[in-house]
């Protein structure tokens, strides 16, 4: 499934949080996991920052509560989001929405 193929899932407001070690191309990998994803959710806002845990590529949904929930780990086998995993990681960011 590529960015051009995900659905519209939600309209729903909520932010999503993309946190990213500092390596060298992980701006890439960080933009596609933005594209597919504003595909499926385009009224989410996202914050992204680096962080200081080697090979770290986390996704966290917070809700209108402040509460944040994990919802991708590279860090817990998860690997990046890409387009094979898109519609495991919109399962779950529905489940938590």
């Amino acid at each position: 499934m590529n960015s051009n193929q995900v659905q519209v899932v939600s309209e729903k407001k909520f932010n999503i949080r993309l946190d990213y070690c500092s390596s060298w191309g992980m701006a890439s990998r960080v933009n596609l996991a933005k594209t597919i994803l504003t595909a499926a959710f385009p009224n989410a806002e996202f914050t992204s920052g680096k962080v200081d845990k080697l090979n770290a590529f986390e996704i966290y949904v917070i809700d209108a509560n402040g509460k944040e929930t994990l919802v991708h780990s590279k860090l817990n086998g998860d690997g990046y989001l890409d387009n094979n995993s898109a519609t495991s990681v919109i399962k779950k960011i529905q489940e938590v929405i």
